[in-house]
């Protein structure tokens, strides 16, 4: 085939643990006590949560590759992913989705990424559309909302110069140019929620990942 498809959609019998032999093809990596990844049963079509309890501390819960780069940063096409929040998130609370280099608990400040991220507000939840790589970030807030309604997050690799983000099929910050061809190396799929030290709480819910490149 001309092009390789990474797809996840969280059906099975999968339990995912914080080791690099959980025995899955996406790694769960932690920071501080989040509640371990739980496939939603019942479910509608393979779901996933991602929790973080009311432990007062930093915590981090997140699902990579455990760094490993096996997708060449000019050969991406597509990263899309669908999820959902709980509603009205402590402005402690932070989210990210899209690809990553060498990752850690804050991806907006990696040498090299492409995300749509954002950091939650007791009003809303805006997206905010970044890319990063060593030479330039390009970063824009939207007013585009992520709550408790599912929705497809995608971003759109086929000119790297101009990267392009999307909610639900609409384009989002349609007049600021994304240029990521600087870009050079590995990368990885990032799903991510975190939050600073407090005893807030948060829920991320994933129904499924996808990331294709070409062979």
């Amino acid at each position: 085939a001309d092009f390789v498809e990474f797809f996840h959609d969280f059906l099975g019998a999968t339990t995912f643990v914080a080791t690099a032999d959980s025995g899955s093809d996406l790694f769960w990596k932690k920071t501080g006590s989040p509640t371990s990844p739980a496939l939603v049963t019942p479910g509608t079509s393979g779901e996933c949560a991602l929790a973080l309890p009311a432990t007062n501390e930093a915590e981090n819960s997140s699902f990579t590759w455990n760094d490993k780069l096996l997708v060449d940063v000019t050969k991406l096409r597509i990263f899309e992913c669908k999820v959902k929040l709980t509603a009205a998130l402590a402005a402690t609370v932070n989210y990210a989705f899209g690809v990553i280099g060498a990752a850690n608990d804050a991806p907006t400040s990696v040498a090299q990424a492409c995300l749509l991220h954002g950091v939650g507000d007791a009003a809303s939840n805006k997206l905010t559309c970044r890319t990063i790589n060593t030479t330039l970030t390009v970063s824009k807030t939207t007013t585009e909302t992520l709550e408790a309604t599912y929705k497809v997050l995608q971003i759109d690799f086929s000119n790297r110069a101009n990267v392009k983000f999307y909610s639900n099929g609409a384009r989002l910050k349609t007049n600021q140019i994304f240029d990521w061809s600087a870009a050079t190396g590995g990368c990885q799929p990032l799903i991510q929620i975190g939050k600073s030290s407090s005893t807030d709480v948060g829920t991320l819910t994933i129904d499924y990942l996808l990331l294709e490149s070409i062979r």
